[in-house]
């Protein structure tokens, strides 16, 4: 996001061996930070407490089994791979408490599905949601040695409460849109409602339409 409007956290990585690479005109004419699935890692620090997360990803080819693409480091802490045969990510049945999404009341889409399926090579945005207390995170590419992640990134939000329906699906929306990619995400726009009324008769009488909260205090529109 522009730093003028949201906050941001740098990442970086003193290691010049450990950097991912940064590559030009990619998807769309957009750059991208591709992680080589070796031992490619970007940190920050201080910890970013984590209760919602978007990603805008492609798993490369290749990757690891519980390939970890962000968490704590080395606390086997965050989002995961679950192997490289299955092309999904690591949520419900076979997760364990160490990844993000195991808590009851979490939630894991793709694309605004209720999925955890995503086979290498198609971008996609990861949509999480922790239920429960919400996790540390200071690290991008792996967080645990051996299980490295091998892919693409184009962006990454992150909230530290868990976000409302709407509120999720509007970030998801918005991510859709400006990455031109697939979803089932709502879109925004205008929303109508048909309501059918009875007849009225006699002069000055009016049907008064309101739309918002029991208050009414949205003007009338008939």
């Amino acid at each position: 996001a522009p730093r003028n409007t949201m906050p941001y956290t740098l990442t970086k990585q003193a290691t010049a061996s450990l950097q991912p690479l940064f590559v030009t005109n990619v998807y769309y004419g957009r750059p991208i930070v591709r992680f080589d699935g070796a031992d490619d890692q970007l940190l920050w620090s201080p910890d970013v407490t984590a209760r919602t997360i978007f990603v805008v990803n492609s798993v490369r080819t290749g990757v690891k089994n519980y390939g970890g693409m962000i968490g704590k480091n080395g606390a086997d802490d965050g989002i995961r791979r679950n192997s490289t045969e299955n092309g999904e990510w690591r949520h419900g049945s076979g997760a364990s408490a160490d990844d993000f999404t195991y808590p009851g009341g979490s939630i894991f889409t793709v694309n605004g599905n209720d999925t955890k399926v995503a086979p290498t090579n198609f971008w996609h945005i990861v949509g999480a949601q922790r239920g429960g207390s919400s996790m540390n995170i200071n690290c991008l590419g792996w967080y645990y040695g051996g299980r490295e992640w091998k892919g693409d990134l184009l962006e990454i939000i992150i909230y530290n409460r868990f976000l409302t329906t709407n509120e999720f699906n509007e970030i998801g929306a918005y991510l859709a849109q400006k990455y031109q990619i697939d979803s089932a995400f709502p879109a925004p726009g205008t929303s109508y409602v048909w309501v059918q009324v009875p007849a009225i008769s006699g002069t000055n009488n009016y049907i008064w339409a309101y739309w918002g909260g029991a208050g009414l205090t949205n003007p009338p529109v008939y």
